[in-house]
C-alpha cells in the first residue's frame, strides 16, 4: 500500500529493516520497521477459557496482537534538499495511512499474491481469513517517548520518524488435538410474552395466625401457567430465609392470587414475591426464577394462646407465656405487662420455640396489695399480638390474656 502510494517518486523504494542496518548501507525510500509487539488486552478478556474441568483442550487458544511500527524516511541525495525531499516522503506515507486507517482482506490477497509469500502451514496466522480486520493509525507520541525508541539502537543517527499501530493479528496453532464438543441432540426454543408481574398490596396488611390464614395478593399480570409465591424474613433478625409456597388454581387470577400462609415461618414483618417458573417443552429443565415480582410485605402478628399459672402472682414470682407461631433464636422478643418491658433472651436452638422463657416480676413492679390485672402484649420483629382492650369484647381473654399481679 505505501509503496503504491509513493510510486510517483522516482527511485523510492519501501523496506523493512532495522535502522542501524541502513545506516550502514544508505539508500532513498521509507523504512517500516516493527520495533514493538504487545498482546492485545481487549480480546485477552473475551477469550473463553479454553480446557473443561478435566483439563481437556476444547478449543483452540487465540493469541491477540498489537504491532508498533517505527515509519522512517530516507535519501542519498546530497543537495541542501536532502532533509526536504525525506519530509515529503514521510508526509506521504503519513498521508496514505491516514487515508486507508482499515487494511481489507481483499488489500491482504493482493499483497501476498504480489510477493509471493506462503503462509505457515502450522499456524492461522492468514490475516485474510481472521474475523477481524486489520487496523492502521498512526500513534501520537511526544518527542520524548520518540526519543527513547531511537535510543534503543545503537550508534544510530536519528531520523524523523512516527509510529504507527496495527491491530488487531490474530494467531492460532492450526495441528493441535481439540476435543470436539458434544453434539446438540435436540433443539427447544420457547416463546413468551414477557409479562412481568406486579404486586400493588397485600391485603390484609397485618394478620393473625389462625388455622386457615389467608393473605390476598392484589396486583397485575399476575396469572400464569405456574405459579409461585415465595415467603421471606424482613425486620431486625439476622436471619433471612424463603419458603415457597404454591397456590391452588382456584384461587388465581390476573389481579388476585389467594395464598395460604405457611405454617413454618415465624412471626414479623414478611416479604412476599410472585414468581412464574417456566418448563421448555419436552425438557426437565424447569427455570425456577425466570420472571419475578417485585416485593411487598405483610405484618404476621404474634398470638398468645396461653399463660402460666393462672392465679394471681406475687411481686418475685414468675409466669411463661406461650405463643403461635413458634419463635427463632435469632429474632428479637418482648413482652409488655401493662406499661413495663420485659426484654426475651432465647435459648440457642434449632427448632422453633412455643413457650418463651420464664418471665420474673421484680420487686421495682408498680402492683398494689389488692390483685391487679395487667394486659399483656407481645412484640416479635417489630410485629405486636392483637390489641383488644375492651373486656366486654367476647374474644377478649381469648386474643389478648392478662394477668393477675399483688404484692
Amino acid at each position: 500500500m505505501l509503496q503504491n502510494s509513493l510510486g510517483p517518486l522516482v527511485g523510492i523504494n519501501v523496506i523493512s529493516k532495522p535502522p542501524d542496518l541502513i545506516e550502514l548501507k544508505p539508500f532513498s525510500g521509507l523504512n517500516l520497521f516493527l520495533y514493538h509487539v504487545a498482546s492485545n488486552t481487549a480480546y485477552q478478556s473475551l477469550d473463553s477459557p479454553t480446557r473443561n474441568t478435566e483439563g481437556e483442550l476444547i478449543k483452540t487458544p487465540v493469541l491477540a496482537l498489537n504491532l508498533n511500527y517505527l515509519l522512517t524516511a530516507y535519501t542519498m541525495d546530497k543537495s541542501d534538499l536532502q532533509d526536504i525531499y525525506s519530509q515529503q516522503i514521510l508526509a506521504k506515507a503519513m498521508l496514505t495511512i491516514h487515508e486507508n486507517p482499515i487494511i481489507t482482506k481483499k488489500d491482504i490477497q493482493t499483497a501476498i499474491k504480489a510477493m509471493a509469500i506462503t503462509p505457515h502451514t502450522d499456524t492461522g496466522d492468514d490475516l485474510d481469513t481472521q474475523i477481524e480486520m486489520i487496523k492502521v493509525s498512526l500513534a501520537n507520541q511526544s518527542f520524548e517517548e520518540m526519543t527513547k525508541i531511537w535510543s534503543s539502537f545503537f550508534q544510530t543517527h536519528y531520523r524523523l520518524s512516527v509510529s504507527c499501530t496495527v491491530t488487531v493479528i490474530l494467531l492460532s496453532t492450526k495441528k493441535m488435538d481439540v476435543k470436539p464438543g458434544l453434539p446438540v441432540q435436540q433443539r427447544n426454543i420457547l416463546v413468551l410474552p414477557f409479562r412481568r408481574p406486579v404486586i400493588d398490596r397485600i391485603e390484609p396488611h397485618i394478620v393473625e395466625r389462625n388455622s386457615d390464614s389467608k393473605i390476598y395478593i392484589i396486583g397485575r399480570n399476575l396469572l400464569a401457567e405456574d405459579i409461585k409465591v415465595l415467603f421471606g424474613s424482613n425486620g431486625s433478625s439476622s436471619v433471612s430465609s424463603k419458603t415457597s409456597v404454591k397456590p391452588k388454581l382456584m384461587d388465581i387470577s390476573d389481579t388476585k392470587v389467594v395464598v395460604d400462609i405457611p405454617k413454618e415461618i415465624t412471626a414479623g414483618v414478611k416479604s412476599v414475591q410472585l414468581v412464574h417458573p417456566i418448563k421448555l417443552t419436552d425438557s426437565e429443565i424447569k427455570y425456577e426464577d425466570w420472571n419475578t415480582s417485585n416485593i411487598s410485605a405483610f405484618v404476621l402478628a404474634p398470638k398468645i394462646t396461653d399463660i402460666r399459672p393462672n392465679i394471681p402472682i406475687s411481686v418475685g414470682g414468675r409466669f411463661t407465656i406461650t405463643v403461635e407461631p413458634g419463635v427463632a433464636d435469632y429474632q428479637k422478643v418482648s413482652v409488655f405487662v401493662g406499661n413495663n418491658t420485659f426484654e426475651i433472651e432465647l435459648p440457642k436452638s434449632s427448632t422453633l420455640v412455643n413457650t418463651l422463657p420464664p418471665i420474673v416480676i421484680s420487686s421495682e413492679f408498680p402492683a398494689s396489695t389488692a390483685k391487679q390485672s395487667f394486659l399483656i402484649r407481645v412484640r416479635i420483629d417489630g410485629a405486636d399480638s392483637f390489641v383488644r382492650p375492651d373486656p366486654t369484647d367476647p374474644t377478649f381473654k381469648k386474643y389478648l390474656p392478662f394477668v393477675e399481679i399483688q404484692r
